[in-house]
């Protein structure tokens, strides 16, 4: 019953959300500051569903630490880097691509951060 986002273009690694055995992980270097970009994947787990005024967000990011989205072109970030990046409307039954990037600050200690959450709100209905 939802728009769920993967790590794979099938579609059979999905972000885990609460759970974490499956969380969307990034390890590097922040001391002089880190990107890291990877694309994802969203898709629908209901085929008789459509979506519409679909929103993709981070939760727990801060001022330092970001987390940023935007459009996918043939396997390329396109567009500019949004806190909040909003999808067109449509049933999502297969696998969309989208980019994430976080953005580390450089810090003086080590970071381990597990609180940025993707959140995707969207309208649900059922296909006409």
């Amino acid at each position: 019953m939802a728009l769920i986002l993967y790590k794979d273009a099938s579609a059979t690694q999905p972000l885990s959300q609460g759970t974490m055995t499956n969380p969307d992980e990034i390890r590097g270097d922040a001391t002089t500051g880190l990107q890291a970009d990877a694309r994802l994947w969203i898709k629908s787990d209901n085929t008789e569903y459509t979506y519409r005024n679909i929103t993709i967000t981070a939760e727990g990011d801060s001022n330092d630490i970001n987390m940023l989205y935007c459009t996918d072109n043939n396997g390329s970030p396109s567009g500019n880097w949004q806190e909040s990046l909003v999808l067109p409307d449509g049933d999502y039954s297969t696998p969309y691509p989208i980019w994430r990037r976080l953005a580390v600050e450089p810090q003086t200690e080590p970071v381990s951060i597990s609180t940025i959450k993707h959140k995707v709100t969207a309208s649900v209905y059922f296909k006409d």
